[in-house]
């Protein structure tokens, strides 16, 4: 909501200092009207040399990426913005908590690492985000553990969009941009004809760094970045790429990747001592990291991955707790849909062709919630009979004309077999 400077100050009052860096200060902020306490970034400006007031980040840009994601679970939502009277901007957004730097620093001081699951879940979340960003027409170009915000829950939303690019306006875009361990190699070798792909490789990265714990690539430069890059992914990938003009590439430059080598499969991953990734999963680490921005995997073909269709660590909070826990309408409906799946709410005659958030793949991963009796005790799940778990999915069945009824739901065979109770009244 947009809203001018005074009524932003005076509608929300400072409580203390976050964080401070070359383009402003974040304070922690209470709402005076509703109490709900936010975080409210100051952006300082200076004048150029026309006299032109010259905010130190894309004030502007940043207001339009977050309206345009606006009511999304994994993006920082905004509440208000405005400028004072000395220039200074200022945006309000929803406080989160933390960022994902300093929660991965804490956990490098612990002894075990996120299990796979866990990463796939931060993964999804991620991913959707930055879908979101895409679809409404907007890289972020920044994307790296300092700029997601952890929430009391462990769910994560991508913040800090300053230097976000409408991708409605035609290249050349700026370069250098971004953060050099997160930089796609194309923005290395000055490329400034490039996509959204950018995203998908600060992704790729974020992702490497939750299974490992720290940053897989640490170049203290450009050229030291990008031979830390070919290093471990080798030189032929790059080299094909038609954006590719040449360059020396520095490092030991073998021709193949590697990468599964830091990223061993289950079995081997203990003898190695490395993190272990499934096969499902190093496909999208792998498709992510790669170095020819025209074969790279997209965030929406990631998400689309059969990586995702296992059942993931959503399970494990959702134990005794509600499945879907969306704080507005619009974030309850996307957290429906990312564990029903699309398909069935668009064969409903009363949709309308409505917005759907959340990741959004076409078909139900109910079952891995709730897996069968044999299975979930190995994937530490809330076990379930396949005679339950139709009378479940029958309840939870998006399109009310399909939807199981109560008495349908009584009818079923999971109500005429016997159940534990029987156990307390024999004898």
């Amino acid at each position: 909501m947009a809203t001018t400077s005074s009524v932003v100050l005076s509608r929300f009052v400072k409580l203390d200092e976050l964080a401070s860096g070359a383009c402003g200060v974040v304070y922690r902020a209470r709402d005076r009207r509703s109490g709900e306490i936010v975080a409210m970034k100051c952006i300082r400006s200076y004048r150029d040399d026309c006299g032109e007031l010259v905010d130190r980040s894309d004030f502007g840009r940043e207001v339009a990426a977050m309206e345009a994601c606006r009511g999304h679970p994994y993006v920082v939502q905004p509440r208000a913005h405005g400028r004072c009277g000395d220039g200074e901007a200022v945006l309000v957004m929803e406080f989160v908590g933390p960022t994902l730097r300093h929660v991965l620093r804490r956990e490098r001081r612990g002894r075990t690492r996120r299990s796979e699951l866990e990463v796939r879940l931060a993964m999804r979340q991620l991913l959707s985000g930055a879908k979101r960003m895409h679809d409404a027409g907007f890289m972020h170009r920044d994307l790296k553990p300092d700029n997601v915000l952890v929430d009391v829950r462990g769910n994560l939303k991508i913040c800090d969009l300053g230097l976000s690019q409408s991708t409605a306006e035609p290249p050349p875009y700026s370069n250098p941009i971004g953060t050099r361990w997160y930089c796609a190699p194309e923005i290395l070798l000055g490329s400034t004809d490039y996509d959204e792909r950018v995203d998908a490789w600060s992704l790729g990265c974020i992702m490497a760094e939750l299974l490992a714990r720290k940053p897989l690539f640490r170049g203290s430069s450009d050229r030291e970045q990008l031979g830390e890059i070919v290093d471990v992914l080798g030189v032929n990938d790059i080299k094909r790429w038609r954006g590719y003009k040449g360059q020396r590439l520095l490092g030991g430059c073998g021709p193949d990747s590697f990468l599964r080598g830091f990223f061993p499969c289950p079995a081997k991953a203990r003898m190695l001592r490395r993190p272990p990734l499934s096969e499902a999963g190093f496909e999208v680490l792998s498709g992510l990291l790669t170095c020819n921005p025209e074969k790279r995997m997209t965030v929406a073909q990631a998400l689309r991955h059969r990586w995702f269709k296992e059942a993931d660590s959503a399970s494990l909070r959702h134990r005794r707790k509600p499945l879907f826990r969306g704080s507005s309408d619009r974030e309850q409906l996307g957290e429906i849909v990312d564990v029903l799946g699309v398909n069935d709410i668009k064969r409903w005659r009363g949709y309308k062709g409505q917005r759907l958030l959340g990741g959004c793949g076409p078909d139900s991963f109910l079952r891995g919630f709730f897996p069968c009796p044999a299975k979930a005790r190995m994937l530490r799940r809330p076990p379930l009979s396949e005679a339950g778990f139709e009378v479940l999915s029958g309840l939870l069945t998006c399109n009310p004309e399909k939807r199981m009824t109560v008495a349908q739901a009584l009818r079923h065979r999971w109500f005429k077999e016997a159940d534990s109770a029987s156990l307390r009244h024999r004898r």
